[in-house]
């Protein structure tokens, strides 16, 4: 039996083959359409849920159950001495608290597991998990770990810029009163992640390529308090091309020795919509 299994929410939004290579523990969230419920990852992708949303169809997406932790789990203990499993922010979704009410069921296991609140979602969740691998990988303790995820998390700097509000409107993150707005006057709203919340950052005005390449420019504006060992572009429906240009934006402001593209999940996808993408970082 290993000692200490690291285990994450899938819309931590890191490259499958990151979870295989790392021994990554991954729990999956459901997105239920007209036609059913899906698991996303497995079931469903981000593309097919941008494709049916745009037919002007909505989606609810949910996070496992608490019997369903209470499996997984089980299931992670059955290889590992103590595991650390690290949820989307508590105040969007019901993972932490699912999470925190299955290890407490299990009773004499429950000292063996250690529930996380990233406090961000998307890749914010996913520099949290690289950290609690290298330390695992290190040989540190579970409490070790624990202590730096929760002083990390508050360097974390996770926001997205959407062309649009329509799907934070139709998500409930945002009134329609914003999505009309937004509609009117060519607004392009910047979602950020604050003491665990979602909230609108600032708006841009006009030409979308224009505002991504500010937004772009001011997410990276203090590049003397970034960590500069990595950051995340991570995009809902971006083009090759498209991401090129971000990339050689981000490249102009803040060079880091690794700036990694990766695909946004389902989940996170029908919450803000095609051509949405972030710059997600972590201050030192």
């Amino acid at each position: 039996m290993k000692k200490i299994g690291i285990t994450t929410d899938c819309v931590c939004d890191l490259p499958e083959e990151y979870f295989l290579l790392n021994d990554i523990g991954v729990i999956y969230f459901y997105i239920t359409t007209d036609s059913g419920r899906f698991c996303d990852m497995t079931e469903v992708t981000s593309e097919n849920i941008i494709d049916y949303l745009e037919s002007g169809r909505k989606v609810n997406t949910h996070a496992p159950s608490v019997e369903e932790y209470i499996s997984f789990f089980d299931s992670q203990l059955e290889k590992y001495e103590e595991i650390i499993h690290i949820c989307v922010s508590d105040s969007i979704s019901l993972s932490y608290r699912n999470a925190s009410l299955a290890a407490l069921t299990l009773k004499i296991k429950s000292a063996r597991v250690t529930v996380v609140d990233s406090e961000h979602l998307s890749t914010g969740i996913g520099h949290l998990v690289i950290k609690a691998v290298n330390m695992r990988d290190r040989g540190k303790s579970a409490q070790n770990i624990f202590n730096e995820l929760e002083s990390m998390k508050k360097r974390i700097r996770t926001s997205f810029i959407a062309m649009n509000a329509d799907y934070l409107n139709i998500n409930g993150k945002v009134p329609k009163i914003a999505k009309d707005l937004c509609d009117t006057f060519r607004l392009h709203p910047v979602i950020v992640m604050r003491n665990g919340k979602i909230r609108i950052g600032r708006v841009y005005v006009g030409d979308y390529w224009r505002s991504c390449a500010k937004y772009v420019k001011r997410s990276l504006r203090q590049h003397g308090r970034i960590d500069k060992t990595r950051a995340f572009i991570t995009h809902v429906g971006c083009t090759v091309s498209f991401l090129n240009k971000i990339r050689a934006e981000a490249d102009k402001h803040c060079k880091f020795d690794e700036l990694i593209t990766t695909k946004a999940s389902a989940t996170v996808s029908s919450n803000c919509g095609k051509w949405t993408f972030g710059i997600v970082c972590v201050n030192k």
